[in-house]
């Protein structure tokens, strides 16, 4: 509105001017007519008129200029508020486009909060978490209502620490309050704590408990706010995974780790207080068997049955466990005396004379049981251990079925046992064995027809040692195999070098260990072995003990008497009589000779001929096709038994003790050619 006004002004002043301008123009007088004082009046008017006009033109001029003057302030004015409204409106469009942004974002969070609110709660559900907040100053607790749905309970039955406490399960409250009071008094970050809590319907549930306090300025605590979580599924799992790790899968028992728990606790015990205890260690004799020729399934039934009778023994001080395999231990506490164990044994024993009935099966079986004493048999518990364990052994070298106390000369045994077992290991790299030959005569011809390769042991310190002192020891630790191996390769030397010197039909017969037998290369170890020597397979004949065998016999075993007997090799079942085969279990077995035990053929000279069986022997073996050889034969006597029996092959000191190779081939033509009974 400013510049329009100076606008007008400034128009109307040049008009102004320029009429000025014009009316003195033609203003101007005509003085050619006039005379001189005339002309000197007009000129004097006209000069001042000029100058009136002038000056108004002047002032005109100046009035004009300081319009215009005016005009450049208020267009500078102008543009001045034209750039401060551009600006501002420059302002005003950022601003609308940064609130557009910030509201923009403001949607965004909100919707980011909502979202998380959602996940929180989801999490919340998911995790079974509950909230609680506890103001310390008013001792006041508050609980969100998914903790009242899992415990059963309202608000109002829980308003303080002590209405809390109360449905603690008594055995946790120690814990709950050390937990509470290290907390406080260390000012921890975090609480934790895991205990019962008794529901509305009487049962606990295990909370995990875990808490944020605020300490003022003095450091005192004035509120916390945390999470229960229900931990019970887990706390159960735990619990089965415990017992799992302290109890047997198949029996449910305690096992070694839980036993060997509570035996050291009963050892402390026994030397504060002066007391002793008894601990019996249980192996199931012959175990095997049942699970060869039942099966497994069987056997575990078996064994399930034994725990449930040893459980069920009835002394109330006990504390029965399964250490592994077919092996029981039974703890008895509080024990007056020596003799009060040894009835207690007894009675143990008596749990297994009468058989365990499996679904159609009676299972008869038997124990042997080491038993020790602590501290006077041991002051740990795996020096407790070994020497019941020694002292379970001692009851099955002595034929089983029986226990044994245990005594300091059975450790010294062991222990020389032990030694032995070092010293084979030795002797197989020092060469230290020699292999006798003892010949066997047909009892027909009465010549010698083959020998049965005996192993012997030069000990350098103890001279030499027959096979039966360490033949089990090889057995328990692996080193009958490389010694069988030795074994074999020589006697089929052997028996080879006589078919060179002359003499082709004589057989040679080795003992084979059943550890030897399980080894998967057996086969063909013995097929390398002829091969090498040049020994023909009918020449060989293998003797496998009839205890041994049938202890251990299964498929696998019976398909490589199979192959070996398909290669021409004999397979003799020796010993027989001192295990507990039946004739028609041995017509299952893959065997070509039955080889009856010598100690019935002591027998012989001891009964008339009705109440001797050895001839009934001889004649059912007969009848299933079986080759017959009775060793350990001494007397004519026992001679004559036989050939009316019609026995096949003989051996024994009657014929010849066993001979090293040296003396065979120095007295070959005697040996090899006559009749030597």
């Amino acid at each position: 509105m400013g510049k329009s006004v100076v606008d007008k002004k400034i128009r109307v002043i040049g008009i102004f001017i320029l009429l000025s301008i014009l009316i003195l123009l033609l203003a101007k007088p005509n003085l050619g007519y006039a005379s001189s004082p005339q002309k000197e009046v007009l000129l004097l008017n006209l000069n001042n008129s000029f100058s009136i006009l002038f000056l108004i033109l002047i002032a005109l001029v100046i009035i004009l200029l300081i319009n215009i003057n005016k005009r450049k302030k208020v267009e500078q004015r102008l543009l001045r508020q034209n750039e401060e409204l551009t600006a501002i409106y420059e302002e005003l469009t950022a601003s609308e486009e940064e609130l557009r942004q910030q509201f923009e974002e403001i949607v965004i969070h909100q919707e980011v909060i909502k979202q998380s609110k959602e996940r929180y709660k989801l999490a919340l559900e998911a995790t079974k978490d509950t909230i609680w907040e506890w103001d310390l100053a008013q001792d006041q607790r508050s609980y969100s209502e998914k903790t009242l749905e899992m415990l059963g309970y309202k608000g109002e039955e829980l308003l303080s620490y002590e209405d809390w406490r109360e449905l603690v399960h008594p055995d946790d409250v120690e814990v709950v309050e050390e937990n509470l009071r290290t907390h406080f008094e260390e000012k921890r970050e975090i609480y934790v704590s895991e205990y019962r809590i008794r529901c509305h319907d009487g049962h606990y549930k295990w909370l995990s408990a875990k808490g944020k306090t605020l300490f003022d300025s003095s450091g005192k605590a004035y509120k916390m706010v945390g999470s229960h979580s229900d931990i019970t599924e887990l706390k159960e799992q735990q619990e089965k995974i415990k017992h799992l790790a302290y109890h047997d899968f198949l029996t449910g028992l305690p096992n070694r780790a839980s036993f060997q728990e509570i035996t050291e606790q009963e050892i402390q015990k026994a030397k504060m207080n002066e007391t002793f205890f008894a601990l019996l260690l249980i192996d199931v004799d012959n175990f095997k068997v049942v699970n060869d020729s039942l099966g497994h399934g069987i056997g575990d039934k078996l064994l399930v049955k034994i725990s449930q009778s040893l459980a069920s023994y009835e002394y109330a001080d006990k504390l029965v466990a399964k250490l592994g395999g077919d092996e029981f231990v039974i703890l008895l506490r509080n024990l007056k005396d020596k003799g009060t164990a040894l009835r207690h044994a007894e009675k143990i024993m008596g749990l297994f004379h009468q058989p365990f009935i499996l679904k159609t099966h009676n299972c008869y079986v038997s124990i042997s049981t080491g038993i020790v004493f602590c501290p006077q048999d041991g002051e740990n518990f795996e020096e407790l251990l070994i020497n019941a364990d020694i002292a379970m052994y001692k009851a099955k070298e002595l034929g089983k079925k029986r226990y044994v106390f245990f005594d300091r000369k059975m450790k010294d045994e062991f222990e020389e046992k032990e030694r032995m077992q070092n010293s084979l290991c030795q002797a197989i790299a020092r060469k230290e064995f020699i292999l006798y030959y003892q010949p066997q005569v047909d009892l027909e011809s009465g010549r010698i027809i083959g020998f049965e390769a005996l192993i012997r042991w030069q000990n350098p310190d103890k001279g030499m040692i027959q096979p039966k002192s360490f033949i089990s020891l090889a057995e328990e630790s692996g080193l009958i195999v490389p010694l069988g191996d030795w074994v074999l390769k020589e006697a089929c030397t052997f028996a080879k070098k006589l078919q060179d010197l002359g003499y082709p039909d004589k057989t040679i017969a080795v003992n084979i260990s059943t550890v030897q037998l399980r080894q998967d290369d057996f086969v063909d170890k013995v097929s390398s072995i002829l091969e090498e020597t040049g020994l023909a397979p009918a020449k060989l004949e293998l003797e496998i003990t009839e205890t041994v065998l049938i202890e251990f016999f299964d498929h696998h075993i019976h398909a490589k008497l199979n192959l070996l007997q398909a290669k021409g090799i004999g397979i003799v079942l020796d010993d027989f009589g001192r295990g507990y085969s039946s004739l028609n279990y041995i017509k299952q077995l893959s065997i070509s000779t039955l080889k009856i035990d010598k100690s019935f053929i002591g027998d012989i000279d001891d009964q008339d001929d009705s109440a001797n069986i050895t001839g009934a022997i001889i004649i059912l073996a007969h009848q299933l096709g079986l080759k017959v050889v009775a060793e350990g034969v001494e007397f004519p006597e026992q001679i004559e038994y036989l050939r009316n029996y019609h026995c096949d092959i003989i051996q024994g000191y009657i014929v010849s003790r066993p001979l090293p190779e040296e003396k065979i081939l120095a007295s070959l033509y005697l040996l090899l050619s006559e009749v030597v009974i």
